[in-house]
């Protein structure tokens, strides 16, 4: 393996793991922080729109 030169390509597989599953557990917080924060806009906007449309009925 090591006349192949498959040792280092072993080596720099190994080494990148940790760093995608850190940049994966980033975006994943990322994500959530999103969707929550859609989340609680929707449910602020819900009482705003009902007092629009009854406003708008009147």
């Amino acid at each position: 393996m090591r006349g192949l030169g498959l040792d280092k390509l072993i080596e720099k597989a190994a080494s990148d793991i940790p760093d995608a599953r850190d940049r994966l557990d980033y975006v994943a917080r990322l994500s959530e922080q999103s969707a929550k924060r859609v989340l609680d806009a929707t449910d602020t906007a819900g009482p705003l729109q009902d007092g629009i449309e009854t406003r708008s009925a009147e």
